[in-house]
């Protein structure tokens, strides 16, 4: 008979989750797939949540990370119960603003200011996507510079190209070893 008392099985770290939230239809999911697989494709919207596991650094120990895919509120003023299940324990999260559509950033922050009590010491950065989309782009840099004051890191993107994405996510990455946070 074999004595299994001694055995330890391998110590399992945790994966820190990432919670990718904003407006509907600002390109969440298609972001999330960018810094998985390095892919575009065009998505359906998201219903509820999608758990996404993937590397950061791929074949580094420790880059683990769970990206949640969260359905996107517009107007937000208030938090649905499911919604805020989905987002208690995050180690950090992103609010994901159109670039087109500036009506979206008034969202993301109205959304921040809902999520921020729910998880306080989480690293925040705002991607605005859709850089690709040149004569369509009404984003203002006063306006990102404004927000980073407040203790937002803030970064352009394109999930499309894969523009800005490594490095917004290595910054947040980073982030995670330094969760202090300005208050909003």
């Amino acid at each position: 008979m074999t004595d299994f008392s001694s055995h330890q099985p391998p110590a399992e770290t945790i994966a820190p989750r990432i919670a990718f939230t904003g407006a509907r239809a600002v390109g969440k999911t298609s972001l999330i797939e960018c810094i998985a697989s390095h892919t575009f494709r065009p998505w359906p919207g998201t219903v509820g949540a999608k758990l996404h596991s993937c590397r950061l650094r791929a074949g580094e120990p420790g880059s683990r990370v769970e990206l949640v895919d969260v359905e996107g509120l517009d107007h937000p003023t208030r938090l649905r119960g499911y919604y805020r299940g989905f987002l208690r324990g995050v180690a950090a999260y992103v609010l994901v603003v159109d670039g087109t559509r500036p009506e979206t950033l008034r969202w993301a922050l109205d959304l921040d200011r809902l999520l921020h009590p729910i998880t306080p010491m989480a690293p925040t950065t705002l991607l605005v996507n859709k850089c690709d989309l040149g004569r369509a782009w009404r984003w203002d840099d006063l306006e990102a510079k404004r927000l980073m004051r407040r203790g937002l890191i803030v970064r352009v993107t394109s999930a499309k190209t894969g523009w800005g994405v490594d490095a917004a996510i290595e910054e947040l990455r980073a982030s995670l070893a330094n969760p202090a946070r300005v208050a909003s």
